[in-house]
Parts: structure tokens; C-alpha cells; sequence
């Protein structure tokens, strides 16, 4: 930048300015974002649009520009590269980030930075050759440096599909994610202190960077079914919250508040409140206690991240007895009467997809969905990604409901085409 304030409006007549060489912007509406760019003498740039958490940009001279969220990632973790070697080896080891991960001083920009660490460490470590023999000691500042290196060679004309892209675009995404979540959720127990209830929503839950769907599918159902029962799971002690499960009622657990690099990676209640972070940190806690030996992992978290059996997790956060019917060639009529029945009984039910290429095209294999409803009289199932995206697409790759929010509808022949099995919390 040669000091000259930038600015861009957006369609919508917001208008953002960046003082100097600062990678923070600000909006005439008092909302903030980071990003770096280069500015041509005029410094005067138009909206274009938003993709994947970057800002795309247009300058006087017809130039696209694109604020990459990664940009400011190598900037971060240098300025905070002592702070995160604990033990100054120089290297950022995977226990390092772990440790990282888990402290509640960590907030903001450099939660950001942390989250994006966790989640490419491996490939990070791997960008300069600076350890004997194999590259898997940490991430170091050399490998810092040259991903800046390469963040900067990164244009919009590159292909997608090589190494250094995938990475930078990951970070962007990773980074991107991580300043929504954090600018989103809520740091109460329940955004409705007065009624915890309405606070507890199946769209509250949105798995994050691990594989806990089976976990986060069920908690979806259990808080559409009956979300009184979620509320009673928790009871908040201070800084810590106790969290008692249903079907482990001998075995309750008790976990610190979410930090900040955790509510960027993991599962979020956004304005919902803390309570789905702080169930999915308590089922983590839950498994780790019964791992053994060398198989105990760091992190909580880390231990629900190779999915589940979905009749455990249904037991787990119910304490019912569970149903498991099997979706095979010509059982609809059976599928469609024990769907009517949960749906009109209100029990909590779950659906999962075989590993591989499901029938429907958007839908996800070897994942687990939530039921949300059956319309019996025209045979119509809603479904639920506890991602909060991802669903049935049109050819062109939309949604085909028109809204990607993970919530879909399709009829009792595609749903027993696509999914293996239906899982029913009952009485």
C-alpha cells in the first residue's frame, strides 16, 4: 500500500475503508474485517462479491482483487511464534497446538490462526526442508515464512487443484470459518437466559472440523424432539459445566468453557448460546474416559472424531430403548410406518448413508442425518445435514429446495434408495 486510504461499496450502500497498512477494515455500519490487498495510485475499489469467506474486489483499472483471509494467517503465527513454542525448540509441535487449543487466553485473530494450524499442521510442517529426514516435528517459522511465500504466488488464474492452492485456499476457509463462528456465537450457556428452551434448536447444531456426526446428528433430533432434555443434561458451575447424560446417568462429566480456538473449530451454537459446544466437549470428555492406554487422546474432542454406532449415540443422549430397522429392496411400507409412528410420538430419529456415492446427488456417504419430520399422507421425509449445509442439488449444483441450509425434503422412495438404516429413540 503506498498510505492512501482504500475504500469499496458494496451494492447494498455499505461502505468499507482501510487506514494505511492495516489489514483491518471498517464499515460505515460499524462492522469490522480482516484482510490485506494491494491498491493501485487511485486506491478506490468497487464491490464484487463474496466467496468462501474471501472478499473479492474490483479497482479503478478493471483489476479483481481478491482479501484472502490467509493473508494474514504467517503474520499472526510469527508475531505469536514464542508464545506457542511452550518449550522453544522451534518448532510448533502437535502437542504444542493442542495445548494452544485448549487455552482460554487465546481469543480472536489468533484463535483463528490456532484453529487454522490445528487443521493443517501436517501439511504445513512439510513446507521447507528443515529437519532431518522425515518432515513431521512441527511447524516452524521457516515453514511459516515460505507459506507466505507461496500465499502471495497463489493468483486467481492457478489451478484449484494443486498443492500450494489447496492449501491456501484451505487456510482461507479455515480462517474465514473461524471470524464468522466467533463473531456469531453467543458466550452464554442460552441466548434466552429466561427460557433455556427456546434456545435449544436442531439448526443450533452445526458439526465442525471433526467426524462426530453421528454425535451431532443425534443431538440435532434430541434438541427437534425433546430439547427439555438437554437442558437438564447441563448444570452450570462457574467457569465449568456438568453434564450428565441420559443413558450414563452414573458417569456425568465435567468440562471447562469452550475456548475460543475450539468454538472455531468444532461444533457451535452460534446465536443459540454455548450449550451445543458445551455437550460436544462433554461427549468428548465421555469417551476419552473410557479410551486406554496409548490410545488416549490430547484432546476430548479427538476422541469422537472416528464417528459411532448411531443406536450407542441414540442410548447415549436419550436413555430409551432403541429401534434399528435396516433400509432394504421393498421395505417402504415398513420405513414409512415407522416413521409415522416417531414422528407422531415425537421420538428422536436418526438415519445414516453406506460409505460411497449416495443415490442423490449432494447427499453425503458413510454420514449421519437427522429426521426432522414425515408427512405420511404424501410420503414426504425432512431431513436435516447437522452440518447447517449441504443437501439434495439440482444439476446445475444449487440447492433444489433454493436455500443450502442443510435442511431438505425428499420423498420415502429417494430416502430408501440413499440411506441404510433408520435409528428411533422410543419409550
Amino acid at each position: 500500500s503506498n498510505g492512501t486510504p482504500i475504500k469499496f461499496i458494496e451494492p447494498t450502500g455499505t461502505t468499507w475503508l482501510k487506514q494505511n497498512d492495516s489489514a483491518k477494515w471498517t464499515s460505515n455500519k460499524g462492522t469490522t474485517w480482516y484482510g490485506q490487498v494491494e491498491v493501485n495510485k487511485d486506491g478506490d475499489y468497487s464491490f464484487a462479491g463474496r466467496d468462501d469467506h474471501k472478499l473479492h474486489i474490483i479497482g479503478s483499472n478493471g483489476c479483481e482483487r481478491i482479501l484472502r483471509p490467509s493473508q494474514d494467517f504467517g503474520q499472526i503465527v510469527q508475531q505469536h511464534f514464542t508464545q506457542l513454542d511452550t518449550d522453544g525448540d522451534g518448532w510448533l509441535s502437535k502437542r504444542e497446538i493442542n495445548a494452544a487449543m485448549q487455552n482460554p487466553t487465546i481469543k480472536g485473530e489468533l484463535a483463528q490462526a490456532v484453529s487454522a494450524l490445528k487443521e493443517h499442521q501436517n501439511e504445513l510442517m512439510k513446507l521447507s526442508n528443515d529437519e532431518w529426514f522425515f518432515e513431521n516435528d512441527g511447524v516452524t517459522a521457516t515453514d511459516i515464512i515460505e507459506f507466505d511465500r507461496l500465499q502471495k504466488n497463489v493468483t486467481q488464474q492457478q489451478s484449484s487443484e494443486s498443492v500450494t492452492s489447496k492449501l491456501v485456499n484451505g487456510i482461507d476457509w479455515t480462517m474465514g470459518y473461524a471470524r464468522d463462528v466467533l463473531k456469531q456465537t453467543s458466550r452464554a450457556l442460552y441466548n434466552d437466559k429466561v427460557n433455556p428452551v427456546a434456545s435449544i434448536a436442531s439448526k443450533a447444531v452445526r458439526q465442525g472440523f471433526v467426524g462426530d456426526c453421528a454425535y451431532m446428528g443425534t443431538l440435532s433430533a434430541v434438541a427437534a424432539f425433546n430439547p427439555q432434555s438437554i437442558v437438564k443434561m447441563i448444570e452450570e458451575k462457574g467457569k465449568e459445566f456438568k453434564v450428565t447424560f441420559p443413558g450414563a446417568k452414573d458417569k456425568p462429566v465435567t468440562v471447562s468453557a469452550p475456548t475460543e480456538p475450539e468454538l472455531a473449530r468444532y461444533a457451535s451454537g452460534h446465536k443459540y448460546g454455548l450449550w451445543v459446544p458445551v455437550v460436544e466437549k462433554a461427549l468428548g470428555e465421555f469417551e476419552r474416559k473410557r479410551s486406554v492406554g496409548w490410545s488416549v487422546p490430547d484432546l476430548a474432542h479427538e476422541a469422537i472424531d472416528d464417528g459411532q454406532y448411531l443406536d450407542y449415540t441414540l442410548q447415549l443422549l436419550t436413555g430409551k430403548k432403541i429401534e434399528i430397522t435396516g433400509i432394504t429392496l421393498g421395505v417402504e411400507d415398513t420405513i414409512h410406518a415407522k416413521l409415522k409412528e416417531a414422528c407422531l410420538a415425537k421420538y428422536p430419529v436418526v438415519a445414516d448413508i453406506e460409505p460411497g456415492t449416495p443415490n442423490c446427488r449432494g447427499l453425503v456417504g458413510n454420514h449421519t442425518y437427522t429426521i426432522l419430520s414425515y408427512d405420511a399422507q404424501k410420503h414426504i421425509v425432512t431431513v436435516r445435514n447437522p452440518w447447517g449445509f449441504g443437501e439434495i442439488k439440482r444439476p446445475d449444483g444449487g440447492a433444489r429446495d433454493g436455500t443450502d441450509d442443510g435442511v431438505f425434503r425428499m420423498s420415502l422412495v429417494e430416502f430408501c434408495s440413499s440411506f441404510k438404516s433408520i435409528c428411533v429413540a422410543t419409550e
